[in-house]
């Protein structure tokens, strides 16, 4: 089976499903739309689309399944602009880091959710960003997120996961909500940390301090606070009634870990580092 695609947002993501489609040989025609000129002039270049179109509707036109790898806050207003032109044999998904506010959007921009949209999240990417990181092979053995609304249409559900499959992702189901609350933790509130941090050290230490010394404990930590500053905003802002309860929790922490050193009590602090460290380390161990 092959598929005609189009993609809305040609940056690391998309790009990187295009390369994988293709390679997968399920993509025999991909068209392209990004409102950056420059990015898209880049995806035609490496040839990430077959063809670089002036509009979102010029790119649809002739796909049957079509990609939002746009942030959060535009998606609603894509598939408004879309729906008129949406027909009952094209299946529409995104690729966003945030699922319940987006679907409310959606509803109160179109009046609906419509049921050809299918949102979709893929656990993959790095602090990159653009089509010139774009790699073929990003979701093989990821996970790949899908949270259907009530009046989803089953059959676009089967063909996004078709789609995935082709690109080696391992397929889960969940609520918007689920979702929303699972990843404010396992990667928005890191992205929220690493952004701190960063700002904290440039304020306690000279840049070439940090960068003649910072070594692997550091690099490690702070590597996603090279992400895009404009997407985690979007992101951090729109999941924000899920974010904003962790980070209480994690100052509540912190102030716990403050008051420990600052009264010289060593049990409380090593048993707050050895309960982190074992559950870390189970990280390591395999997925069920």
């Amino acid at each position: 089976m092959s598929i005609s695609l189009a993609l809305i947002g040609i940056g690391h993501i998309g790009g990187s499903m295009a390369y994988g489609l293709r390679a997968a040989g399920t993509a025999h025609a991909i068209y392209g739309y990004d409102a950056d000129a420059d990015a898209l002039k880049l995806a035609r270049d490496m040839d990430i689309i077959d063809a670089a179109c002036e509009t979102p509707e010029a790119a649809i036109q002739n796909a049957e399944l079509i990609v939002l790898a746009t942030p959060p806050n535009t998606i609603a207003e894509i598939c408004r602009q879309l729906e008129p032109h949406i027909t009952p044999a094209q299946t529409v998904t995104d690729v966003g880091s945030v699922k319940g506010p987006v679907l409310d959007s959606i509803a109160q921009a179109c009046g609906h959710v419509p049921a050809w949209f299918v949102p979709g999240h893929p656990i993959a990417g790095t602090e990159k960003s653009g089509a010139q990181h774009a790699s073929g092979g990003l979701f093989r053995n990821r996970y790949a997120v899908l949270t259907p609304a009530d009046g989803t249409d089953p059959a676009k559900i089967e063909q996004v996961r078709w789609m995935w499959e082709q690109l080696g992702a391992r397929l889960e189901q969940m609520s918007a909500a689920q979702h929303d609350a699972l990843f404010a933790g396992v990667s928005h509130l890191p992205h929220v940390l690493a952004y701190a941090l960063m700002n904290v050290l440039a304020q306690e230490l000279p840049t070439t301090d940090l960068k003649r010394y910072a070594a692997g404990g550091l690099l490690d930590f702070t590597r996603i606070a090279s992400s895009n500053p404009d997407l985690w905003t979007d992101i951090c802002h729109a999941n924000r009634d899920q974010l904003m309860p962790m980070l209480e929790q994690y100052r509540h922490h912190i102030q716990n870990l403050l008051e420990t050193m600052r009264d010289e009590r060593t049990e409380p602090l090593h048993k707050a580092f050895a309960s982190a460290k074992r559950i870390r380390d189970e990280l390591n161990d395999p997925a069920p």
